[in-house]
């Protein structure tokens, strides 16, 4: 494996993502609008790995994936994107401080959409997860999961909902906040609108271009794929 690159798991105590799962998580009010795709002022090439903490309310510890700085596409107030090799395909993960979702991408090394899954679970090459915006500080970037998930095929078009009962069931039962359960809605009809419109892949590369990546992706060996690639239907 090549030093500082790919992406890997683990756990950390609840207590350890940032501030307390008490208040809504918007967007910073004090940024001002820009273009997504522009560059922040704070945004910058990492020397050092990216510790992305990923809280599910209903788990007692935090989901820690750790990017190693050659995976590190983007890191800034606005948006922070990784990629990562596992034998032949490449996993490429969007997150947002403007949207309330993420967005995970599967594809081949040389940037062919690639699907996964089954036709039980149901086959899909982006698995888009409605979450909190991000927040970022220094080399770590902090989000909560609020349940639901979208799951597109590889025309970035088709696409099935999947887990709105557990997020209803999170806002009935206070394991999420109201704020963050009109925020989960937002963030849906804001995605699928994306999906509906054609405009995915366009709204991703605005982000951080795939080519900008493709061209000398690190050279890692074969492993596990990450739980954040997986969805249940």
């Amino acid at each position: 494996m090549a030093p500082g690159s790919g992406i890997t798991g683990e756990r950390a105590p609840a207590g350890a993502i940032c501030g307390s799962h008490t208040t809504a998580c918007p967007a910073p009010p004090e940024m001002p609008p820009r273009r997504l795709g522009e560059c922040a002022g704070d945004e910058r090439v990492t020397t050092g790995p990216v510790r992305d903490f990923d809280f599910h309310p209903d788990e007692d510890a935090v989901r820690v994936f750790t990017s190693g700085p050659d995976g590190v596409l983007r890191l800034s107030g606005d948006a922070y994107d990784s990629a990562a090799r596992y034998g032949d395909v490449v996993l490429w993960h969007y997150a947002f401080a403007r949207h309330w979702f993420k967005v995970n991408l599967t594809t081949g090394l040389a940037g062919q959409i690639v699907e996964t899954g089954d036709q039980h679970g149901g086959r899909f090459a982006f698995n888009c997860d409605i979450a909190t915006p991000m927040r970022r500080r220094d080399s770590a970037v902090f989000a909560v999961d609020l349940f639901a998930d979208v799951l597109v095929r590889a025309d970035s078009v088709t696409y099935q909902v999947c887990d709105l009962e557990e997020l209803e069931r999170a806002r009935l039962t206070g394991l999420i906040l109201p704020a963050e359960a009109r925020g989960a809605r937002s963030g849906l009809a804001e995605l699928t609108g994306i999906l509906e419109q054609g405009d995915l892949l366009a709204f991703l590369s605005r982000a951080c271009p795939l080519a900008r990546w493709i061209r000398h992706p690190p050279p890692l060996p074969a492993t596990h794929l990450s739980p954040r690639f997986r969805c249940s239907a």
